[in-house]
C-alpha cells in the first residue's frame, strides 16, 4: 500500500544529491498539483496545531536553541534520553513545527491567500495541560474569530481548550485531520517497543527498541491518547508496564473532553492497516489488524458526532502532507464542504489478522508492507526533517 503521495520518492532522490528542499519542491510535479488553487489574496489567519511527536523540542542554550526532537545528529549522539519526562530531564520547549510534515498544507493554505498560523506544543505533557496552555493562547490572539486545522493529538487539545468560555465563543472552524477522538491502540505497540515507529528509529539511532520504548512509557499525553481499557495496570506485561499512576490519571482524560458541535469538520484516512484492538496474551500483547481506520487511528475512533466526516485512502502521518487533503482543507475553510475526498464511510471489513508483540521481528519486511520503503529509503528521508530547512515556507 503506497505511503508516499505522488513525487515524493522523487523529492526523495534529488534532496538526497542537492540538500535544497524548498527550492527541489518548487521545481517538482508536486507543484503542478497546487496550480488550480486560487489566487493569493489575504484571507486571515488559520492556525495549525500539530500532532503527536509533530513539533521540535529545543533545549534553551545560551545563543539560541539545540533541537533534540526532531534532529537526527542531537538523537544519534545519544540524545534520546533527554526526551524522557523524569526530574533529572532538561527542560525542553516546543519551537516549530517538524518541518516537512506539513510542508504541503502551508504551501496550499498560502497559495490560497491564509497567514499559516503554527501553534507547536510539548506532546509528551498531559492533554488537559496542553489544552489550557493553548487555550490562552488563542484567547489572546486579536481576532474576533479563529480557524484551526488540527492533526492527531492537537485536536484533542482543541477539545480541550474548548473548556475556555472565551476561546469557545471565538471559534469558527475546526478541520481535524485523523483525530484520535476515543483513542488509538497504536501507543501501546510503541511502548511495548515493537511499533514500526520505534523500530525503525531504533535502527536509524543504532539503539534498541527496549531503550526508545522506556523513553516513550514517561510520556503521559502519548499514553492518555489510548483508549480507557489500556489504562488498567493489569492488563500490562510488567516489563513494559507503565507507571501505574500515569495510566490512573489518563483513563479520565479522553471520556471527560467536551464534545463537538457543526464547527467541526473531521478528515479520515482509511483502508490502511490499523490496530483496532489489544489483548495480553502468554505474556505479550496481541494485536487484532483491519483496514477499518488510518494505519494509526481506527475509523470508530475517528467518527464523532455530529461532525461530517470526509474520508480519504492515505496514511495518518501523511493526511497533512496529501494534496488532495490540503485542496479539501482550503475548501472547508471557504465555502465549508468539498468534493475532492469520499463523504460516504467505507465498507467495514472487520478484523483480518491478528498479531503477536513476538511476530513483529523483521522490520526491512514490516516496513515494506506498511509503507512501501525499504530501510535504505527511509534513511534517504532523513534530510528532510532536519531542523529548519524549510524556514521559508513556515515563515521562521
Amino acid at each position: 500500500m503506497p505511503f508516499l503521495f505522488p513525487g515524493l520518492k522523487e523529492l526523495v532522490t534529488q534532496t538526497a544529491a542537492r540538500n535544497n528542499v524548498l527550492e527541489i519542491f518548487l521545481e517538482s510535479p508536486l507543484r503542478r498539483r497546487l496550480e488550480n488553487v486560487p489566487a493569493p489574496g489575504f484571507r486571515g489567519p488559520v492556525f495549525l496545531v500539530p500532532g503527536i511527536f509533530g513539533s521540535e523540542l529545543a533545549r534553551r542554550r545560551l545563543l539560541g536553541h539545540h533541537v533534540i526532537w526532531f534532529n537526527p545528529a542531537a538523537l544519534d549522539q545519544g540524545e534520546i534520553g533527554h526526551l524522557a519526562l523524569r526530574p533529572s530531564s532538561p527542560e525542553l520547549e516546543p519551537r516549530a513545527p517538524i518541518p516537512f510534515a506539513y510542508l504541503i498544507l502551508s504551501v496550499w493554505l498560502k497559495l490560497a491567500g491564509y497567514r499559516v498560523e503554527f501553534l507547536p506544543f510539548d506532546w509528551r505533557r498531559d492533554i488537559n495541560q496542553l489544552g489550557a496552555e493553548l487555550a490562552g493562547k488563542l484567547e489572546t490572539a486579536p481576532q474576533s474569530q479563529i480557524d484551526l486545522v488540527t492533526h492527531s493529538m492537537g485536536s484533542l487539545l482543541v477539545r480541550a481548550a474548548l473548556r475556555n468560555p472565551g476561546v469557545n465563543r471565538k471559534i469558527r472552524r475546526v478541520i481535524m485531520l485523523g483525530p484520535p477522538n476515543r483513542g488509538a491502540f497504536i501507543p501501546a505497540q510503541a511502548i511495548r517497543g515493537t511499533s514500526i515507529f520505534v523500530r525503525l528509529l531504533a535502527n536509524l539511532l543504532a539503539e534498541s527498541p527496549g531503550a526508545i520504548a522506556a523513553v516513550l512509557r514517561t510520556f503521559p499525553g502519548l499514553i492518555q491518547m489510548m483508549p480507557p481499557e489500556m489504562h488498567d495496570p493489569a492488563i500490562w506485561p510488567a516489563e513494559t508496564r507503565p507507571d501505574p499512576e500515569i495510566l490512573n490519571r489518563a483513563k479520565e482524560v479522553l471520556p471527560n473532553l467536551p464534545g463537538i458541535d457543526d464547527r467541526f469538520v473531521i478528515i479520515s484516512g482509511m483502508q490502511q492497516e490499523t490496530i483496532v484492538g489489544v489483548r495480553r496474551v502468554d505474556g505479550e500483547f496481541e494485536y487484532d489488524l483491519s483496514p477499518d481506520g488510518d494505519g494509526q487511528v481506527p475509523l470508530d475512533s475517528v467518527e464523532l458526532e455530529p461532525a461530517p466526516v470526509f474520508y480519504v485512502r492515505e496514511n495518518h502521518p501523511l493526511l497533512a502532507a496529501n494534496p488532495e487533503v490540503a485542496g479539501a482543507v482550503v475548501d472547508l475553510l471557504q465555502d465549508g464542504a468539498t468534493t475532492r475526498l469520499e463523504s460516504r464511510p467505507p465498507t467495514r471489513r472487520g478484523i483480518t489478522q491478528t498479531v503477536r508483540d513476538s511476530g513483529l521481528t523483521n522490520l526491512e519486511s514490516d516496513l515494506r508492507e506498511a509503507t512501501g520503503l525499504t530501510l535504505q529509503q527511509a534513511r534517504n528521508l532523513l534530510p528532510l526533517w532536519t531542523p529548519s530547512p524549510l524556514a521559508a515556507v513556515f515563515g521562521r
